[in-house]
This record gives C-alpha cells, structure tokens and sequence, in this order.
C-alpha cells in the first residue's frame, strides 16, 4: 500500500525527483556538447595533417603568400599559410569573422582523398584567372591509386583588373581558388544560360554574403561595345556584383573590367556571353 504523505512531504517529493532527472538531462547534453566539440576537434586536426592541397615547385613564395592572405581574408583563419614544403595548413588560431561557408569548404577539401596541385599557368591565352583539370597518379606498377586535380593559375591575370574596390574584393585569386575548389568537392556545375549564375557560383556567393561583399550577378562576362549601338567592340569585357540597396526593391551595381586580349579566356572560351551589349 502507498504511503499517504502529509502535504508538506508531497511538495518535497514533487520537487526532488524532477531535480533529479534535469541533473541527469544536464548531464546528458554536457557530454553531447563534449563529444561535439571532440569531433570538430578531431576534423580540424584531421584537415591539418591531411596534407592534400600542395603548391607545385613553380608556385613562387609571393604568389604562396598571396594565396594565403586572400583565402586568411574569406575564412578568418589567420595562421592559414603554405608550410615550407608548400602544403596548405590552417594553423592553430580560431577564426576571426570571415566566411563560414568558406570554412566548410575547405576543412571538407582538406579531408577528401583527392590530391590537389595548383601550378602556375602565366601568360596563357587560354586560361582566364584559372580552371582545374583532372589527372590520375599511377604508382612504379602503372596502376591508378588516387585522383588527382590540378588548379592553373594565371597569377598576371588579376593585374589587369580594374573596378570598384568592393568589386575587386569579391574577385581575388581567393574566390577563384574557392570557385575551384568547389567544382573538385562538390562536382557543382557553371551556368549554360546567359543570364544563368550556375550552381557553384551560388556556392560562392553565399560565401561573399557572409563576408559583407557584393554577389556575382552572371557567370558569364560580357563584352564592352564602344558605342551605344554596339556595332564595334573592343577586347575589353565587364563583370556585374550586386549589392542590396537600403530599400527592398533596389541594388547597387559594381562592375570589373579588364582586356581579355591580355587576360585571356576568348579562344575557345565558353565564358563570354554574346559580342554585343546587353
């Protein structure tokens, strides 16, 4: 038979036993907590020694440090660097602002199995910025063991840029590299229509939002007529990034220009939209 308690003992009893189970609950999500905290721990590190995102010999130490400094800009991680055998590590220091987004990209990057070079490709008509390729590494036997993709780099090609300051910002060899990256971790896609942004772009774009920059508004560039009826053209191009103005229904529009017949890209390229003004 149940004991019948005085009222007194009813309200001890109501409040004990929930004490009891919240301490357990308590309990339960501080080991949660730890357990998460050991995983993104043991990610970080796993994306340290990984080891997979290395510079070819032809990388020159002021172009390593670009890249270091432009991708230490989008993520926040300010140890990010190029150790002497030019492998990308992310140091030891927690990030400060920067792109989250970014950062998910690279520590998932830097976990895959892929190996990734990026070489210097200076002077080339047809690279605009860069583009990725792939390969296989093949062992003394001849047999395939790991994918490997190689990122070019036309490093000559961001001096020829010209434009808003925020709109240069929003493309840096960091963006391009990240763009890149992108294409090798996700296989996301370019755009195929004019005025299509493409599925890797957004990914970058979002990337750009956290970082209080413009967003790309094409994939393609477009050629600049000389006149307003755009009967002659020039090798000169544009690239548009937009900006949310204070009131819903408006934008501001910053614009990159640079001559393609420097930069490259135009033979064969299926990155310029149309000869004419659009």
């Amino acid at each position: 038979m149940k004991q019948k308690l005085s009222p007194d003992e009813h309200w001890e009893e109501a409040v004990r036993l929930p004490r009891t189970h919240g301490s357990s609950f308590r309990r339960g999500i501080i080991l949660c907590l730890l357990v998460l905290i050991l995983a993104i721990c043991e990610t970080q590190l796993a994306a340290k020694e990984a080891g997979n995102v290395l510079c070819r010999d032809g990388v020159t130490r002021e172009h390593r440090q670009e890249i270091a400094t432009k991708l230490q800009q989008i993520t926040g991680w300010s140890d990010l660097g190029f150790d002497s055998e030019g492998i990308l590590r992310l140091g030891d220091a927690d990030p400060v602002g920067g792109s989250v987004t970014a950062r998910t990209l690279l520590l998932s990057l830097l976990r895959n199995e892929s190996l990734i070079f990026l070489e210097e490709a200076n002077k080339r008509s047809d690279i605009a910025f860069s583009q990725v390729g792939d390969a296989t590494l093949r062992t003394e036997e001849n047999s395939p063991t790991r994918r490997v993709h190689v990122v070019s780099i036309d490093f000559n090609d961001f001096e020829h840029l010209a434009g808003h300051p925020v709109a240069l910002a929003a493309f840096d060899i960091g963006w391009v590299l990240l763009h890149e990256f992108d294409h090798i971790l996700n296989d996301s896609t370019d755009a195929t229509l004019v005025d299509g942004l493409g599925e890797c772009e957004a990914h970058i774009n979002q990337m750009r939002r956290e970082c209080g920059l413009p967003i790309r508004a094409h994939y393609f560039f477009r050629y600049i007529p000389l006149n307003a009826t755009g009967t002659f053209v020039t090798s000169w191009v544009r690239m548009a990034f937009d900006r949310q103005a204070a009131t819903a229904l408006s934008k501001k529009r910053y614009w990159l220009i640079w001559d393609a017949g420097l930069v490259g890209g135009t033979i064969d390229s299926n990155q310029i939209a149309s000869l004419t003004h659009r």
